[in-house]
């Protein structure tokens, strides 16, 4: 090949390399994909909600939460779905940091190696639940925590399954799903806090809400979320309401008490996880 030939194919092959190359097609997104570049942390904590949502329309993508017309909140009202008047400046990072159930930006951790509590602690009432542990960070969210793992998921994310806006009864078992999935272990339903449990087992309380965020004239939001608390090696019961830091409740009884969103900076929202309250006695065999 002569030089001017190849001088001229060099060119051809500089040409073809730097001309913009067609997209690959994109597969449907999942669940759990969403856009890589938000989360809470990006939101200037003195926005509102209706400002926040302004912003960052895929709020509405991530979090279980919808805006309402006039109209909606009075004919969801009249379906027995109640209606929560909270303090209109509310900080849109507050609100959203207290919901448990959200669309993660990526799939979360499907493995059981982020244990935070190091051994089990086996007694004769509580089985192997272990000691209060404080919790401040964002992760784990509440459902991590009753699991012993130091991690953000949802209720049917190691076994595949949808969780969103279900029932308690679908919680409790994507629960007993993702434990013989994942875990190696498994769940099985008991009817109290005082239910007898064995020596390799430890006990969870779990719920869900729903209800209208009222902001008055800054409008109102339907919202939905699971909850779960976890007894200790005491017999008392914590939790961690989603990225705020865990609480220790003390002696309380799960399906008596009020299961109030934590909202931080402002004043909880009543029992706003108000279905009946399920119990599970959880296994591993790691």
């Amino acid at each position: 090949m002569s030089n001017k030939l190849k001088y001229l194919l060099t060119i051809l092959l500089s040409i073809i390399f730097v001309l913009p190359q067609p997209a690959l097609a994109s597969s449907p997104q999942s669940h759990y994909t969403q856009s890589q570049q938000f989360n809470l942390t990006t939101i200037n904590p003195k926005l509102t909600l209706p400002e926040a949502i302004e912003q960052y329309p895929e709020i509405l993508n991530i979090f279980c939460i919808t805006p309402l017309s006039d109209e909606e909140v009075k004919r969801m009202a009249s379906d027995g779905i109640r209606v929560f008047d909270v303090d209109k400046d509310m900080s849109a990072v507050s609100i959203l940091s207290s919901l448990n159930a959200r669309v993660f930006h990526n799939k979360p951790p499907l493995s059981k190696n982020s244990s935070y509590h190091p051994t089990l602690f086996a007694s004769s009432s509580y089985g192997a639940a272990w000691p209060y542990i404080e919790k401040n960070g964002s992760v784990p969210n509440c459902y991590g925590y009753a699991l012993g793992i130091s991690s953000e998921c949802h209720p049917g994310s190691f076994s595949g399954r949808e969780y969103y806006q279900q029932p308690v009864e679908t919680i409790r078992d994507n629960v007993k799903a993702d434990m013989a999935q994942s875990f190696n272990g498994g769940g099985r339903s008991i009817d109290s806090n005082i239910s007898t449990i064995s020596s390799w087992e430890w006990r969870v309380a779990m719920r869900t809400g729903e209800g209208i965020i009222n902001l008055g004239p800054l409008g109102a939001y339907y919202t939905w979320d699971y909850h779960f608390w976890l007894q200790t090696n005491t017999g008392t019961w914590c939790h961690k309401p989603a990225t705020n830091p865990s609480v220790h409740l003390g002696n309380v009884t799960p399906h008596t008490a009020s299961w109030d969103l934590k909202i931080r900076g402002y004043e909880p929202i009543p029992n706003f996880y108000n279905s009946n309250t399920l119990y599970l006695a959880l296994y591993t065999a790691n």
